[in-house]
């Protein structure tokens, strides 16, 4: 089967329609809704009519521009800047209008690359485009998040080309996937949970709002990450663990039992410290 191109829909917070590729995949619209604080997306309206098979005849044909700021210049923002521009060279068309950041661009980071800093928070409410949360505490998208929906703004999708979603997936609003990242089957993920380079989650999870997994984390199948869950570099969890809301997993822990709400555990096996 040859390589789809990866296209992200500014409107999209369904599930994710797959062509059991090893690339990543479209990202088409549809309805639903978030349940609760730190929901997960739940079921959703009937597709478009659109298809894989019109996809690989029609190529990228009447497919348009998407203009796109990104908040945040950090390290984390210029990863995300990566992801975007990897998307853009196997078939999605985001034009990079700028970045967004409190400190804006001392070391000259953005400029090397020719991506100009558009200002500060305050410049949020005139932003022209579409959205992506370069940021990598989930606390923090969630602040930046509530702002620019008051502003009235909608995000974007984005998922690298190396990275894996298997089947039956439901991803919500503002979901980033990294290079190599993979998400296996019947995993419902809630708003703009961030998935690290090389960071894996197994069959039936449920990944709550703004929950993010640090590299090279490994979730096993059954587990349940409630909102604003944070697995540090490196960390592993057991099959059919829960991990309490705001709880934040130490960098190389094994979590082979529950763990509850906002604690940090550290350690093998984790305990809360």
């Amino acid at each position: 089967m040859s390589a789809l191109p990866v296209l992200a829909n500014p409107h999209c917070s369904g599930p994710v329609d797959t062509c059991r590729s090893q690339q990543a995949t479209p990202l088409w619209p549809t309805g639903g809704e978030t349940s609760g604080d730190h929901g997960v997306q739940r079921e959703r309206s009937a597709w478009p009519e659109i298809s894989l098979e019109n996809l690989r005849k029609t190529g990228l044909a009447g497919i348009e521009v998407i203009d796109l700021v990104v908040v945040g210049a950090g390290g984390h923002g210029r990863e995300l800047l990566d992801i975007v521009e990897a998307m853009n060279e196997v078939g999605s068309r985001f034009r990079i209008r700028g970045v967004v950041d409190e400190v804006g661009d001392p070391e000259g980071l953005l400029k090397r690359r020719g991506i100009p800093w558009l200002g500060d928070n305050a410049v949020l409410p005139t932003i022209e485009g579409l959205c992506a949360i370069g940021i990598g505490s989930g606390k923090a998208r969630e602040k930046v998040a509530a702002r620019l929906e008051e502003a009235g703004l909608e995000f974007v999708q984005l998922v690298h080309p190396t990275a894996v979603l298997g089947s039956d997936n439901r991803i919500g609003v503002g979901f980033v996937a990294a290079a190599q990242a993979q998400l296996t089957t019947n995993v419902e993920v809630g708003r703009h949970v961030h998935i690290n380079v090389g960071a894996t989650v197994s069959h039936d999870c449920r990944l709550g709002d703004y929950v993010t997994l640090s590299p090279g984390c490994h979730v096993s199948g059954n587990v349940t990450l409630e909102g604003g869950v944070t697995l540090g570099v490196g960390a592993v969890v057991r099959q059919g663990v829960v991990i309490g809301s705001e709880a934040i997993i130490g960098a190389g822990a094994v979590v082979v039992s529950d763990i509850p709400s906002g604690v940090t555990a550290i350690g093998i096996p984790a305990r809360p410290v």
